[in-house]
């Protein structure tokens, strides 16, 4: 799991820099001045989201100031409404499947992945307990109907799992029904002043998720020493699978691999030590 939170961390923060990433002063300000006021906010107001504020706020400042700056508008087509039904654009025969399948399967498989490790992750930080079955389950369900309106394969997302446990403190369903509910408002009727927004103020609020998305505590020399080192390989080549194809399944597929070739009386021997090791240091 720690191999594939930490690839996912480092993607979304090398998609941000282009963002940022400028000669223009006020790109940087804005970004940084995002930045700011969600990590800043919440210690003296807890009630409104953070980075909702940084949104509203600088999202007018850039508009009244008559500043031209690249905005989500710029990054493709906003148009709203809804789509309705989509009639079936290719032949349903063997040919197709044959051509979609390997595609297919890496969507399902990635998109399964982050959704069991996302709910893994929320069963953490609220300390309650999911139903993964009912989860993959209506993953399936909402994909399939997605399909039929023209739309992409979706998934529970961690970046967005933790600003809406950490900075918004969802911890029930309401949370979630809510985000999806404003969403589909922003696309629909607010779709024009969604694209006003400046993409330098998204990327600082996405450098801050990717930053909680990393697990640090899992490059502490503490817990490397408590760690078996097959688990930290199997970490490291994840990690490095996914950077460098850009592929989170290549990324999963390679750590798999990696544990399947180290010997299980290597593993075994390893695990030993390291619960050796485990009472030592709690002394």
């Amino acid at each position: 799991m720690s191999g594939f939170v930490n690839a996912l961390g480092i993607l979304i923060f090398f998609a941000q820099v282009p963002h940022f990433w400028s000669r223009s002063p006020l790109i940087v300000a804005l970004f940084a001045a995002t930045i700011l006021i969600v990590l800043w906010l919440p210690k003296v107001v807890k009630s409104v989201p953070s980075p909702l504020v940084a949104v509203v706020l600088l999202t007018l400042y850039t508009a009244t100031s008559g500043q031209t700056l690249p905005t989500v508008g710029d990054e493709g087509s906003m148009a709203g409404g809804l789509p309705g039904l989509t009639q079936w654009l290719v032949p349903f025969n063997l040919n197709t499947l044959q051509i979609i399948w390997p595609c297919a399967l890496s969507i399902a498989f990635v998109g399964l992945m982050e959704s069991l490790l996302t709910a893994k992750l929320v069963d953490d930080l609220t300390l309650t307990p999911s139903n993964k079955t009912r989860e993959s389950a209506g993953l399936g369900i909402a994909n399939i109907l997605a399909g039929c309106y023209g739309g992409i394969a979706g998934c529970a997302m961690i970046g967005q799992t933790i600003v809406n446990v950490e900075m918004g403190k969802g911890r029930s369903r309401v949370s979630t029904v809510a985000a999806a509910l404003v969403l589909l408002l922003l696309v629909t009727a607010l779709s024009e002043v969604m694209a006003l927004i400046p993409m330098s103020v998204l990327a600082g609020i996405m450098v801050i998720v990717a930053f909680k998305t990393f697990s640090w505590q899992s490059l502490q020399p503490a817990t490397l020493k408590l760690t078996p080192w097959p688990e930290t390989l199997v970490m490291l080549m994840t990690v490095a699978a996914t950077v460098t194809t850009g592929n989170l399944a290549i990324g999963v597929l390679a750590g798999i691999i990696m544990l399947l070739l180290v010997p299980a009386r290597l593993k075994q021997r390893a695990k030993l030590k390291a619960e050796t090791a485990s009472p030592a240091q709690e002394k």
